[in-house]
């Protein structure tokens, strides 16, 4: 798992689990869970995800509609602070 800040932190748990138990992270490929306060933005067209700390990963074409739908629900704190044409 990775933070806001790089850091990689080691889990002991599949993300199933992870998943289930932590209602913060949703499941956007068979190898990646995301929070959607930490997405910066998204490529509709390769189905991609930007992240504030600069990283990024894909988004299974099986959950794209979904995920985007529930993304654009979320805003990260920094956007607010963004003129309008910054933002992605």
């Amino acid at each position: 798992m990775f933070t806001n800040d790089n850091r990689a932190i080691e889990i002991h748990q599949n993300l199933t689990t992870i998943a289930n138990n932590d209602s913060r992270f949703i499941r956007v490929h068979r190898s990646y869970l995301v929070n959607p306060h930490t997405v910066k933005n998204v490529d509709f067209y390769h189905r991609q995800i930007e992240f504030y700390n600069g990283m990024t990963c894909p988004i299974a074409r099986r959950k794209a509609k979904s995920f985007f739908a529930l993304v654009r629900q979320y805003k990260h704190p920094a956007d607010e602070k963004m003129p309008q044409q910054e933002r992605g």
